[in-house]
């Protein structure tokens, strides 16, 4: 069920914030490429609820509990936070407060299930707004959806930070944002033609410069606690060739096979939700890296 199984930490920074109702909320590009679907009770094209039908709301409810009929909308992701998310519908959809619901999220073969609670239901001109509240069945399923969210939270997050030169000669701009997330982006001068990029997701990162035929992906070694002197390295258990080293850089060291895809899809869901902040050209360069 979890979207990534060979990289750590993905997701857990999330934890804490899942116990807020009142969470950050994360706004969705059109580029995003997670497909969603909604799960709404059919009342049969009805304006309001049958009489006297109000369902309870429990966490872990499945859609196909006995007696209730369920209707499949596509739905486009608006926002999403650590608890719920706001979700833009077809107008012929029916919704009331209260009433159950389930998300269905969707990336390739990987597909996640969520029960929920509608909180809100709005019609507007062109389309309807569904705000809801997940109601996690159990601690995987919450695991796998803070997987998937951390990329949209690295990537909206990210905003410029003062860049300090670096001896290579070329213009060098950074963003920064949440989960010890970095972008890097070196040109010929400000505004001029991008030579080349590394960006620092979690422990992860992509890097790309010009006459790479393809982007090269790595992680930093894990630093040793600066409270347990004695206490050896952890040693990681990869394929290594000798890691790249530079004075006062965090060492980078290569990938397994099957770490390398996960990093590269966690690249392509950052890159596809990258904050307005980050400078236009720029965004539109990486996003033509992913987006076919």
């Amino acid at each position: 069920m979890l979207p990534f199984k060979q990289i750590s930490n993905i997701g857990t920074g999330l934890a804490a914030e899942a116990n807020k109702r009142k969470g950050s909320r994360f706004v969705i590009n059109p580029t995003f490429p997670i497909k969603a679907t909604l799960s709404l009770i059919d009342r049969n094209g009805r304006a309001s609820p049958r009489p006297g039908f109000r369902p309870a709301t429990r966490p872990g409810f499945s859609t196909k509990a006995k007696g209730i009929a369920w209707k499949d909308w596509t739905a486009t992701l608006v926002d999403l936070s650590t608890t719920g998310a706001n979700i833009h519908l077809n107008l012929a959809a029916v919704g009331f407060s209260d009433d159950l619901c389930q998300v269905k999220l969707s990336l390739g073969s990987f597909h996640l299930e969520i029960p929920g609670t509608v909180v809100h239901f709005r019609l507007f001109s062109h389309h309807a707004m569904c705000g809801l509240l997940f109601n996690f069945p159990d601690a995987e399923t919450q695991k796998a959806y803070l997987q998937l969210l951390e990329p949209v939270v690295i990537g909206t997050s990210l905003a410029p930070v003062e860049a300090k030169p670096d001896g290579t000669g070329l213009h060098k701009e950074q963003y920064a944002g949440k989960n010890s997330a970095l972008l890097t982006a070196w040109r010929q001068a400000p505004g001029g033609e991008m030579m080349s990029f590394d960006f620092r997701m979690n422990r992860y990162g992509v890097r790309w410069s010009t006459g790479l035929a393809e982007l090269m992906t790595y992680q930093l070694e894990e630093e040793k606690p600066a409270s347990h002197k004695d206490r050896p390295r952890p040693v990681l258990k990869l394929k290594l060739k000798t890691p790249e080293k530079t004075e006062g850089i965090t060492p980078m060291l290569p990938l397994t096979e099957a770490q390398d895809e996960e990093v590269r899809w966690l690249f392509v869901l950052a890159v596809s939700n990258l904050s307005m902040s980050v400078a236009a050209d720029l965004r539109k360069f990486l996003i033509s890296l992913v987006v076919a």
